[in-house]
């Protein structure tokens, strides 16, 4: 949020000098993806088995929900309440032979469901303003 400038200053865990604050439940943080037996066969003949097979992809699925999603003013009260923001992303991820591009994946795709969770919020909070 800071490096979106919509606000003057975020910080974290300091209510008591917010003009908002949020609060939310994690409720889904999933990811899952195919092994690639492409990537583990090019990962045993070294460096240029692992440049050959640099490219391959296999189908996953991440899933991100955040429910009863609650934005307060200062004065402590609810402005708005987002039931559930829940984002699945499905497709053919990057994959490597040990299967630790999951992570990356995964992290790649919270980035966008952050993005669009503080688009929301920010929409929200210029809403309430008018």
């Amino acid at each position: 949020m800071n490096l979106r400038n919509s606000f003057n200053k975020v910080v974290m865990n300091n209510k008591d000098t917010a003009n908002y604050y949020i609060k939310a439940d994690l409720r889904n943080f999933y990811g899952k993806q195919t092994f690639s037996s492409k990537a583990a066969v090019g990962a045993q003949f070294g460096l240029i088995g692992a440049l050959a097979t640099a490219g391959v992809k296999t189908p996953g699925k991440i899933i991100f929900e955040m429910n009863d999603v609650k934005i307060y003013n200062k004065d402590n009260q609810v402005i708005k309440t987002i039931e559930s923001f829940k984002r699945e992303y499905e497709g053919d991820f990057p994959a490597d032979a040990y299967c630790w591009c999951i992570f990356q994946n995964v992290n790649a795709k919270l980035k966008d469901y952050y993005s669009e969770l503080i688009t929301t919020i920010e929409t929200e909070i210029k809403n309430s303003q008018n």
